[in-house]
């Protein structure tokens, strides 16, 4: 089990990549998107959601590679 010194840093790391999550999806509001479609025809993606989740998984292995 994570000590609560552990979950204070998971925690940290979350928020701010969260917030850095949050200013891709600002920055891209406004413009043109091209979607795409995964599994079905109601599962879709667009560019950003894909550069939201490399942020996302990037950070969360470069933060906690033992978790990976």
């Amino acid at each position: 089990m994570a000590s609560a010194s552990e979950i204070d840093e998971y925690y940290k790391v979350a928020v701010k990549l969260a917030q850095s999550a949050g200013e891709v999806i600002r920055k891209a509001i406004d413009e043109k998107k091209d979607v795409e479609t995964k599994s079905s025809d109601i599962d879709l993606v667009t560019e950003t959601d894909k550069k939201v989740e490399e942020l996302l998984k990037a950070g969360f292995s470069s933060n906690f590679p033992d978790h990976w």
